[in-house]
């Protein structure tokens, strides 16, 4: 076997296998979410399926014309050629280092183990093959690797349970299509100081992360704020029977996710699991600042739950706790709260829509379990910043960045858009649009384009954002430019107007990230 043939065809096996283990990553080496991403034609793009297709036509050709395999070599050398590129522009996608990735990747790396053991027999056609192979490898690896891990799990839950039994803190469960993280960490500020609480981490919203959170635990915590996330029905209460909740929090519906899901109502059925995994006379907080969360709302009362509803003021809501804002500045918002039983008011450092909407929640919680007002008003004058929701950056003098890139939702995008529409200057929207919607995705971006008119300029990575963008634009499409991740500062300065204001919305590349924060 050519030497040289063969380094190649290591080189550009190592560098695919790379990028898929980081796709698989991404998409928490779940069959059904990489699944629904290989069906869209951004996953069809960034996995490069095209070249797998490429290839089995090439092996397939050769069985009957073997001078076909010869186009293979030249295929190696552009994805070696490509390698070059990546490396050179700091492009080149890689998975984090984990102890699953560092399986994956093992998992992959065997038939370059075995070409270099058994090269003298090597040939075209199996170099083909064992190239093919490797991409049915990692969805194996995906499959076998979930076995050992739900041994492993089954052993854990029982310890946890045990350690939960033993401490016996108040569980308050928080679940919804968006604003968890937040609602959860601002809960947390307020009842910290308070008694002692413990939280799940950072977004961790699976079973794994609550476990970890609960070795936290000890026999002073008096709260566990445990965050749940789901991409299909039953996955809530799987982890309400890990953790029974005392008190339930459900944020907000919105149509995320649906290609995992199905349908809207098996998106509420789901959500809804939180509620029926409730403790007796146990409490159910829901946001009513919008109406997706009526039928969640209708099915609580109908069930004879114990259910005590927040809004922020907008139009004629109803709820048990009403926030409503008097005064606001560009770093202060002055708001009151409307209960049953008193009105409070309140002064603090968070001015986004929002942010208010979650603190509204994150009272109501803590004003229930009787968390005194005094204490509540210190904290909420000077609330820390958090990971999750918008964030505000002054790059220049010149130039703001309203950084939402953390996550996004069709609720979110539209409210980021809110706040983007209220700034100074040349207002610009960066975003790749919202991940697993499913067929409804052309229809919520054509939407959400609409609804960016505003906007003096939108910027995109994404073919399909950029179709469904320019349908909602109609007359204004000349607006929104596709870009590569990797665009030159110089050519992104003639695309902008000084002073501008600059809203990142939902998880971006990288490099293009990086390249506006360079703005002056």
């Amino acid at each position: 076997m050519n030497k040289f043939l063969l380094f190649i065809w290591t080189i550009a096996f190592c560098r695919r296998q790379l990028l898929l283990t980081s796709w698989w990553q991404i998409k928490e080496y779940r069959l059904d979410r990489f699944w629904v991403f290989l069906k869209t034609k951004e996953g069809q793009r960034k996995t490069e399926i095209f070249l797998l297709l490429a290839k089995l036509l090439l092996l397939a050709a050769a069985i009957f014309f073997k001078p076909l395999s010869y186009f293979y070599p030249a295929i190696l050398l552009a994805e070696t050629a490509k390698l070059s590129y990546e490396l050179l522009s700091r492009q080149l996608k890689r998975p984090k280092i984990t102890f699953r990735s560092l399986i994956f990747l093992f998992n992959s790396f065997l038939p370059v183990i075995i070409f270099l053991s058994q090269r003298e027999k090597l040939n075209l056609s199996l170099l083909i093959f064992f190239d093919l192979l490797g991409f049915f490898i990692l969805p194996a690896s995906a499959f076998l690797t979930d076995i050992p891990l739900k041994i492993v799990l089954k052993f854990k839950r029982r310890r946890v349970v045990s350690a939960l039994n033993q401490y016996n803190p108040q569980v308050i469960a928080i679940t919804g299509s968006y604003a968890k993280s937040s609602t959860k960490h601002l809960l947390f500020e307020l009842l910290k100081d308070y008694a002692p609480t413990v939280k799940t981490p950072a977004s961790y919203n699976t079973e794994l992360g609550i476990m970890k959170a609960i070795k936290s635990l000890n026999r002073q915590t008096k709260y566990f704020l445990c965050e749940m996330g789901a991409y299909k029905k039953g996955e809530i209460k799987a982890l309400c029977q890990l953790v029974k909740p005392d008190f339930a929090l459900i944020t907000g519906i919105a149509p995320q996710h649906l290609a995992l899901f199905g349908s809207k109502e098996n998106l509420l059925k789901t959500k809804y699991e939180i509620a029926q995994s409730l403790k007796p006379k146990g409490v159910l907080f829901v946001n009513a600042t919008h109406s997706s969360t009526k039928p969640i709302i209708q099915r609580a009362q109908k069930d004879r739950l114990k259910i005590i509803t927040y809004a922020l003021k907008d139009n004629q809501q109803k709820a048990d706790f009403l926030g409503s804002i008097i005064k606001k500045s560009e770093n202060e918002t002055v708001f009151k709260i409307n209960s049953r039983q008193d009105q409070i008011k309140f002064t603090t450092n968070k001015v986004f829509p929002q942010d208010l909407e979650n603190l509204t929640g994150a009272l109501a919680v803590a004003l229930t379990l009787k968390v005194p007002q005094k204490h509540l008003k210190k904290v909420v004058a000077n609330l820390p910043e958090i990971d999750s929701g918008i964030k505000i950056k002054i790059i220049s003098p010149c130039i703001a960045l309203l950084d939402d890139s953390y996550n996004s939702n069709p609720v979110g995008f539209e409210a980021a858009l809110g706040i983007l529409a209220k700034s100074k200057g040349f207002k610009i929207l960066v975003s790749d649009g919202i991940k697993e919607l499913g067929k409804n995705e052309f229809t919520i971006h054509k939407n959400l384009g609409k609804k960016s008119k505003f906007a003096d300029l939108i910027l995109t990575t994404s073919p399909s954002l950029l179709k469904s963008f320019q349908a909602g634009l109609g007359k204004d499409k000349e607006k929104i430019h596709l870009v590569r991740p990797n665009i030159k500062l110089e050519e992104l300065k003639e695309l902008i107007k000084t002073p501008a204001t600059i809203l990142l919305e939902g998880r971006l590349p990288s490099s293009l990230v990086k390249t506006i924060s360079k703005l002056n």
